[in-house]
Order: C-alpha cells, then structure tokens, then sequence
C-alpha cells in the first residue's frame, strides 16, 4: 500500500509506473478506518449487554454479536476499549441519560508476580545499548526474547560458606543463626502471602543471589530470607538440576566454528570497507547450550551469541570481550585498544563493550589520575560520539564538507545516518519509494550498511551526506559491530589540511547502477 503519491503535480514524474508497485492507498482500506460513530454505537451496545443483560467482555467477544466488532480487550495495550480511550468521544444524548454505570476503558490487568510483571513491560523498552528507548521503532522487529525463570547452582551450605568471609549484614544476619535448627526454622513464618510471592519471585532472577541483599530487596530480616530460600529450593533438587545441568553441557560440546562476524572483519586494518556479508542475527533463546541441536539462531549462522541473548553468561560461543589493561597485556604505549594494539575486539571490527571490557574501561568510569589504570579505551568513540567536526560550505559541486581543523589520516568525522530501510519482508516496499525518487531527482543517498539493511539520509540525516565524490578520495566508510548493531562511520585515509574539503570515492557501483539505486550506490572503493 502506498501512503501518497509523491510529485503528483510534476508531469515528468511517471505517476503510473509508481503506483503499479502497490495495490492501493493505505489511507482507502475501509479496514483500517475507525468511524466514531459505529464505535460509540458499539460501546453503548456492549454497555448495555453488559450491565443490563449481564454478558461478560468474553461473552460478547466470543458471540461476535456485532458484525466487524473487533476484539474489546485483548490485552492491556489492544482492544477496542483501549483505542477509544485514546481518544476523545462523541457526545451522544442517548448514552448521557441512561443510569447504567459507565464502561471501564483505563484499565490495568495486574501481573500475579514481579517476575511476570517485569517479562510483560519488558517488551516497552529497547534492551540495545544503541538506544535504551520506549517503544522503539528503530529495533521494533528485533525479537529481544523475554526472561526465564534462573537455576538454582549453589546449595545453602555452600552459600554459607562462600559468605563465611564476609562481615554479618546486620544482628540478624543468617551467618550468626543456626538456621538448621528445626526449633529456630520452624518460628520463621511470614503470615503475608504477599511477601513469599515477592520472594519467589525475586529468586527467579537470581537464586543464587546473598541473603543479605534479598533482605534489602524483600524488607525481611535475613536470616528468614535464608530459611524460605531452603524451603523454596532444598539443596538435594538443587544438586539434582546442577549435574543435570552439567550433564546436558558435558555431552553437547560444539564442533570448531569458523565466525562469519569475525572474518569478515579480517580483510582491512580497521572496521570494514564496502558492506559486510552478514545481518546480526537475534538475540537466542532456547534450552540447553548453544548448539545445532538446540536450534541456536547465534550457532546457526555462526556468530558470537551477544548481550542479549538468553543462555548461560559463560556460553561457549558468546562475545567474552577484550583484556586489554590487564597486567598481561597492558601495552607500554598506554594508548588502550588503538589502532596499533592488540586489541581483540577491534581486530574483529567491533568496538569494546561497556559491560565486558572491564580491563580497558571501555565504560571510562576511572579517573584519569587513577594510577593503577594503565590507560583508557580508544575503541569505544561510535558509542561516546567522539568525532572530530566538519562545516558545511559551497564547493565545486553544489554544497560540501569541509574541516575547521586539520586531521591526520584515521581520524574519524562522523557517523553516516539516516532512515533505516528494510530491503526483506513487508518494509521492502521503502525500498521501492526510495528507488523511484531516486531515479526522478537524480539523487541518491543510499547507503549499504550490510546485507539487508540501507541507510537512506535524503530526507533525515547528518552533515557526513555532504561528502562529495572524488576519483582521489581522502575519507572511506567502515561498518564496525557497534553492541549487536552495524553502524557506519566515515574518516580520513590520508592527512588533511584545515579548510581542505571531504571526499568519498561512490564506487562503480553508484555509476553503473544509477538506475537501480538501491544496490551498492555508495559502496566505497578505495583506491
């Protein structure tokens, strides 16, 4: 379906060519229309059936008494109620006397525990670290899977032990309590069953987690936290599942995979140049380790498993990160994860992660005058947006980019941006619009950013889309592996004077295909 038809008034534009792509107007499938009026005559109906004739909400859905009706509430965030109170209403005289109470359209279904209360809202919120937003369009057809309940793996005893070095949280610490004691045990009894829910459930995140703060968490004294955990979790079911466990692992070790996300990176000295033959996959979520026999998207097209995937944090497969600052590893240069380092993640193309390269502090948390940091991480300047600044001028060539300051070759100027476009599945159809506007004003800003994804900047974008062509450019493009997301930058190849203009070299892709603009246009060729 097409939204609109642009250049409608252009008579060059071939209106007719355009539209034989879609096959009508978004805006005249009568499906899609929300008439007010048949919407306020259906909640009156439905208050009627309701509070008159006693028919529930799942009465009257299942009945379908109303012909084209949809669904009244689905869910807490779909269904008809919902979408009329976002909304406001027709007034209608007939609904304003009646004595029959009023419809609940607000409305709130509570989860029956905090586990589930945090897997249903956790949906809202973007978990990529390139975004962290609410209800995110960018990511919204990434599958980020929900969570699963943890394994218990440490038995009480040993639990007590592991905190036997530790000083007592408070008095009533359960390291001071003989808490096998079946008279001091069996005293403990919360009469709230609210508060064994909120426990329970905690457990599920972490069962493992130290009384002590599951006390915090629960407002309970922690020596009863630590009674209810052996309730909730008795160390022989806990043995059980742990060999199990290790069972399952033992007899499920991978064969040698040959990464596609790191040998792709392997041809040039830093990041990628052109477009890397593989999309991220999503995040995993499964049963058991990650393997062929588990179906393990990660394992399948072999790639390290990411931050958001759901196994185990010592997969053997996922992302471990850089050690970079070690003791063993700390360069004498100081200059941490640069170009001239050995550093893993950037000869894989992928700048460090803030959450496993601690070594490096990639986060840059320590201070600078901290002595026993030998040095701060260089590989992290796409998250942090340290780039250097050009200005936009009048060039040769309509209008260009320039740089106020003179940059010496690696320096980076920018991240190339724009609308995401989708060339697989229904989103396919951008592609399409992009492409035949492209064609009628003879400009493009296409770029490839891996196999099925193309960044287009024409109408939303940055000042990097100002970089005009030159068969002796002085800047090429590199995809690095940004925190499970391909992300493309531009920098110098060569040192530039202050003033000097920017210049890209588009490829024989962008000539050649000027036509089809939606393959490889931009695709930089250095020469």
């Amino acid at each position: 379906m097409s939204f609109y038809v642009p250049y409608a008034d252009d008579p060059s534009f071939d209106i007719d060519d355009f539209l034989q792509n879609f096959d009508g107007f978004a805006w005249s499938k009568e499906t899609d229309f929300k008439n007010p009026d048949f919407e306020m005559i259906a909640l009156e109906t439905i208050r009627r059936l309701h509070f008159r004739d006693g028919f529930t909400l799942r009465d009257i859905n299942s009945t379908r008494i109303l012909p084209g009706l949809p669904q009244l509430r689905e869910t807490s965030q779909k269904g008809l109620l919902l979408d009329i109170s976002q909304r406001d209403q027709l007034v209608w005289p007939g609904s304003q006397i009646s004595e029959l109470p009023k419809l609940q359209l607000n409305f709130f279904t509570p989860a029956p525990d905090l586990f589930s209360e945090i897997n249903r809202d956790i949906t809202n919120f973007c978990p990529n670290l390139n975004c962290i937003h609410m209800h995110c369009e960018t990511h919204r057809d990434t599958k980020y899977p929900h969570l699963d309940e943890k394994i218990p793996r440490v038995t009480s005893s040993k639990l007590k032990n592991i905190r036997s070095r530790d000083d007592p949280c408070s008095t009533y610490c359960f390291l001071l309590f003989d808490t096998e004691n079946v008279a001091v045990s069996d005293q403990v009894q919360w009469v709230d069953q609210n508060d064994v829910t909120l426990l329970e459930s905690t457990l599920k995140f972490d069962p493992d987690m130290s009384p002590c703060d599951m006390a915090v968490i629960c407002r309970k004294r922690c020596f009863e936290v630590f009674i209810y955990r052996i309730r909730i979790y008795p160390d022989d079911e806990i043995v059980d599942k742990q060999s199990t466990s290790t069972e399952d692992e033992a007899n499920s070790r991978p064969v040698h995979l040959a990464f596609e996300d790191v040998i792709n990176y392997a041809t040039g000295s830093i990041g990628v140049k052109g477009s890397p033959k593989f999309s991220p996959a999503d995040p995993c979520h499964h049963i058991g380790p990650c393997n062929r026999r588990n179906d393990c998207p990660c394992y399948e097209a072999k790639q390290h498993c990411n931050r958001n995937c759901r196994c185990d944090l010592k997969c053997h497969i996922r992302w471990k990160g850089c050690e970079c600052g070690s003791t063993r590893t700390t360069s004498k240069s100081k200059r941490l994860c640069n170009d001239d380092d050995n550093c893993v993640c950037h000869a894989a193309g992928r700048e460090c992660d803030p959450e496993l390269c601690i070594s490096c502090d990639a986060r840059g948390s320590s201070s600078k005058k901290d002595k026993e940091q030998p040095g701060h991480c260089h590989n992290n300047r796409i998250q942090k947006g340290n780039f250097d600044p050009i200005t936009i001028s009048p060039a040769k060539f309509g209008l260009g980019a320039f740089t106020p300051n003179t940059l010496k070759a690696g320096t980076i100027i920018g991240e190339y941006v724009g609308e995401i476009i989708v060339l697989d599945g229904l989103e396919g159809i951008a592609m399409i619009i992009t492409d035949a506007l492209a064609k009628h004003t003879h400009l493009n800003y296409c770029f490839d950013v891996n196999s099925s994804i193309v960044v287009d900047s024409a109408k939303a974008g940055n000042e990097t889309r100002y970089l005009n062509h030159s068969n002796e450019p002085n800047c090429d493009a590199q995809i690095w592996l940004v925190n499970g997301l391909h992300r493309l930058i531009l920098s110098t190849t060569k040192r530039v004077k202050e003033g000097g203009e920017l210049f890209l070299d588009y490829g024989e892709g962008y000539w050649s295909n000027s036509q089809n603009p939606g393959s490889n246009e931009e695709e930089v060729e250095t020469s």
